[in-house]
């Protein structure tokens, strides 16, 4: 199984972007990490295992090695991973009102592409996997309104 490792100082910086990169671009496996306190230099380290020829696809292993579990924040950038957790707190709120499952509404993986894709109309939301009509015509004008609410001045 193929690894790639990466240390992310404390002060942050561009090997951060680069890991969101990597992960973004790979069916992540297993990630190993580990902080390593060096006074001023400390850094993260991380570990990557990831499947050769294959793309990215919700349902991997997040770094507990629980099969279909992802770190959204370690795959989605900071706008993204913004968008998704207010989404995620919408979708809690409407489980409760309507008595249902939060994951009968939409789940983590339709969330996390609604958020990267910055849907617009509700022709977007239906070209994500596993949304269709009826989903759309209950929820869609809702998760609309919260995007245009989340959009940042970098999406324009």
């Amino acid at each position: 199984m193929p690894y790639q490792h990466f240390q992310i100082p404390c002060s942050g910086g561009e090997v951060q972007a680069e890991l969101n990169r990597f992960l973004h671009e790979r069916r992540v496996l297993k990630v190993e990490k580990q902080f390593v306190a060096a006074g001023l230099d400390s850094f993260w380290a991380y570990q990557i295992h990831y499947e050769t020829g294959a793309t990215p696809a919700a349902g991997g292993l997040s770094d507990s090695g629980k099969k279909g579990l992802i770190d959204y924040k370690m795959v989605l950038t900071d706008v993204e991973f913004s968008r998704f957790l207010t989404l995620k707190d919408w979708r809690k709120e409407r489980s409760q009102k309507d008595g249902v499952e939060a994951f009968t509404i939409f789940t983590n993986a339709q969330l996390a592409d609604i958020s990267k894709r910055q849907c617009e109309t509700l022709a977007a939301l239906k070209e994500i996997s596993g949304v269709g009509e009826a989903r759309v015509e209950k929820y869609g004008a809702d998760v609309l309104a919260l995007l245009r609410q989340t959009k940042s001045p970098a999406d324009t």
